[in-house]
């Protein structure tokens, strides 16, 4: 009998799963069974496919998590800047009694994780490599170390004005004021930097 691939072979064995004769290049042997290699290939194949359609619904499970999708991947850089985000907000928010952060931080904080996971885990299964880049750039050409300085001493800022000013006087009114002199000062800022970037663009040319 030969080979079905090899015809000037003379086969060695018959394939556990399409019965066909198998020579000593096609024969492969597992746990007392004689495959050939394109059938065991092809459930490889299959079998791998399976475990890809549960990892995604794995994957979306633990994602809504913020950050825990992302170290299930094995991207622990940008998992851990997550959950410091996502539960850092919370933590400000307690401290400095200022609910309205959370309504805005903690919401696309999780939908952006969930889905870009969901991305991320799709690229993986198709074989494409993926860096593990943080969601906020902190390289060596930002500022990071100088906003997280003043980041920082506005929060504790807040946190004093919370737990001692209304001992003093009636906090209320000022409270009620604070979120939208924040973000008035927030979007000033903001078009200041990114005036002064366009002016120092323009000397430069």
């Amino acid at each position: 009998m030969k080979c079905v691939n090899h015809p000037e072979n003379d086969a060695q064995a018959i394939c556990a799963i399409c019965n066909a004769p198998i020579c000593g290049e096609c024969l492969v042997a597992l746990r007392n069974e004689n495959y050939c290699r394109h059938c065991l290939e092809e459930k490889t194949r299959v079998l791998n496919n399976i475990s890809i359609q549960r990892s995604k619904l794995l994957v979306l499970l633990i994602s809504l998590l913020p950050g825990a999708g992302y170290m299930y991947l094995g991207l622990m850089n940008r998992g851990l800047q997550t959950m410091i985000i996502f539960f850092g907000t919370i933590f400000v928010a307690a401290m400095t009694n200022i609910g309205e952060i959370t309504a805005l931080v903690l919401p696309v904080t999780m939908f952006y994780s969930i889905f870009d996971t969901l991305q991320l885990a799709r690229r993986m299964n198709e074989g494409a490599p993926i860096e593990d880049k943080p969601l906020i750039d902190t390289g060596k050409h930002t500022n990071w170390h100088n906003l997280l300085g003043y980041g920082l001493l506005g929060i504790g800022l807040l946190a004093l004005a919370n737990n001692f000013l209304p001992y003093l006087f009636d906090y209320w009114f000022m409270h009620k004021l604070f979120s939208p002199l924040l973000i008035i000062a927030t979007g000033i800022f903001i078009l200041y930097r990114s005036l002064r970037r366009g002016k120092n663009d323009d000397s430069e040319r």
